[in-house]
């Protein structure tokens, strides 16, 4: 019996598996092929021989004696890793100034295509980071909605959730205590629902208002005064928009400022 035939059969046993159960793990139809293989009648192919090991949560170099040890059941072994620089800070709160000073070399797997690391501070992202933990940055053109982004402005950079909504870009955080739910969408939907509803309630019973100025000019043949009241409701429901959307960007601002 060769050295790979024993080494199947108490890797094997170690596992708990039977021969017809490891056969289902490298897809064969019975269990004759791992009982010929254990006995050593038939070779294994060395196209064959990493499935196998898979299939017994080993390494080949074990399968084969190539005296490396044999991992304990749901070893993982560790994955390909790269060097990249630690260069600096970056705030969670507060933004800091962004100096790229390189500090040293940290191991990282190189799966992430990190391009950098950065040591963050303040607790506005947590419970997701927190003060002094690493965070590993991959340099890319775009940031797609809602992920969380290293951004620099002028000088001074900052680790938040990126959103863009419209020609505002907000950079929100995670930690409740510091940013509070926005609800500023919500509210400029409601202010321009409630404000249609105001006016077709006066256009249909009113005797004051826009909607009762419209009907009045309506009723008098005076086009002018429907074009001026519909001109009044249009502006008036765009100043409030505004409004909303500048205080909107305030609040936003302040928060990124925590």
């Amino acid at each position: 019996m060769s050295d790979l035939s024993t080494r199947v059969r108490l890797r094997r046993e170690q596992l708990g598996l039977s021969q017809e159960e490891l056969a289902q793990r490298m897809g064969y139809r019975s269990k004759s092929s791992i009982t010929k293989l254990e006995k050593g009648i038939n070779d294994l192919p060395q196209s064959k021989v990493e499935e196998l090991a898979a299939a017994l949560e080993t390494t080949p170099a074990y399968l084969l004696g190539l005296d490396a040890p044999c991992p304990p059941p749901g070893f993982e072994p560790l994955p390909a890793m790269t060097q990249v620089p630690l260069i600096g800070s970056i705030a969670c709160g507060t933004p800091i100034t962004a100096e790229q000073n390189i500090e040293r070399y940290i191991g990282v797997p190189a799966a992430w295509r990190a391009d950098f690391a950065l040591t963050c501070h303040g607790d506005s992202m947590s419970p997701t980071i927190c003060d002094g933990d690493i965070v590993c940055i991959r340099c890319q053109p775009e940031v797609e909605q809602g992920e969380i982004a290293a951004v620099r402005i002028g000088g001074e950079a900052t680790l938040k959730h990126f959103h863009r909504q419209g020609d505002a870009v907000m950079l929100l955080a995670d930690n409740a205590a510091v940013c509070p739910p926005m609800i500023f969408t919500g509210l400029r939907v409601a202010m321009g629902a409630a404000w249609m509803a105001l006016v077709a309630a006066e256009l249909l019973a009113a005797s004051e208002g826009l909607g009762y100025m419209i009907q009045q000019g309506r009723y008098s043949s005076k086009p002018a005064l429907v074009f001026v009241g519909m001109l009044m409701i249009g502006l008036v429901g765009l100043v409030m928009d505004v409004v909303l959307h500048w205080l909107e960007k305030k609040v936003a601002k302040g928060m990124n400022a925590v």
